[in-house]
């Protein structure tokens, strides 16, 4: 039967795609795909039964014959990983799919959103960026083949692991990997989530900082700003002369015979600028 099942990989990576010794392993979870030369040396997949393997054999043979390996990239290894999963998901998942590979791969991505660490276990930067990983493939399948009720039961799972202005921010680079034009963009921005990579648990402090540690460490998170500002917003203008008085400047005024500032005038003011306070402190809605 695993035999079977490995011929059936292997037929199905197009021959140009191909090395000429090819080789097809059993791997007991997840999978993996390996280049020479711009040629698929090496596919490993799960051989067995059940969704999640029948699922990572088709994710294996989508990258082998659409993924283009990158040339000594500077880019981080997990930040190639996630964009590439998100992107043969969003593109090439065939829509002659049958509905049982459908739906396999809507189990697996559901199943693998339950495994992201909670919250508390995302101060040590391997667990926070393989939970990044595992977020956007997620919500790639279940956005390119799940139902919105789907969609909102794996928002309501990931949500409260990364937080509402990372999950925001999942949500465009997975817009951006629907272009192949914009993947650099996703590789960048995906990055920037990410934390140090240096194999140590993150405490919460800086280097030479004895502040206490916290189990929800600071990072720089460029805000979408998707709200539209009115031009036309009605705002109080201080004026030297109007309809009303500023009562605070009336002892002002009788002590220096200056009527600066003790009328006050409505006006509408085109622009303006609002500045927040991200921290997250405030407590803001969108």
């Amino acid at each position: 039967m695993t035999n079977d099942i490995r011929k059936i990989v292997h037929h199905g990576i197009r021959a140009e795609r191909a090395a000429d010794k090819l080789t097809v392993s059993s791997s007991a979870r997840g999978g993996f795909t390996s280049w020479h030369k711009r040629k698929v040396i090496e596919v490993s997949a799960p051989m067995g039964a059940g969704a999640s393997a029948r699922t990572i054999r088709i994710h294996e043979i989508l990258h082998a014959n659409n993924t283009a390996p990158l040339r000594k990239s500077k880019i981080h290894p997990i930040a190639i990983n996630a964009i590439e999963d998100a992107y043969v998901h969003s593109v090439y998942w065939p829509n002659s799919m049958p509905r049982k590979a459908n739906r396999d791969c809507l189990a697996t991505a559901l199943a693998d959103a339950r495994t992201i660490a909670p919250a508390v276990a995302t101060g040590r930067a391997e667990a926070w960026n393989t939970s990044l990983l595992v977020a956007l493939r997620s919500m790639s399948m279940v956005r390119r083949l799940g139902s919105h009720k789907q969609i909102d039961r794996l928002k309501a799972r990931i949500l409260p692991v990364v937080g509402p202005i990372v999950w925001e921010r999942l949500s465009e680079i997975l817009q951006r990997v629907l272009s192949r034009r914009n993947k650099r963009k996703a590789y960048a921005e995906f990055t920037a989530l990410l934390f140090a990579d240096d194999g140590s648990e993150f405490d919460g402090r800086g280097k030479g900082s004895t502040g206490a540690a916290t189990a929800e460490p600071m990072r720089i998170v460029k805000l979408p700003l998707t709200e539209n500002c009115n031009a036309a917003v009605r705002r109080l203008s201080l004026a030297r002369s109007g309809a009303r008085l500023n009562r605070a400047r009336i002892v002002r005024a009788v002590a220096n015979s200056s009527t600066v500032g003790l009328f006050i005038r409505q006006r509408y003011l085109a622009g303006g600028t609002y500045l927040f306070d991200a921290s997250g402190s405030m407590g803001l809605t969108a």
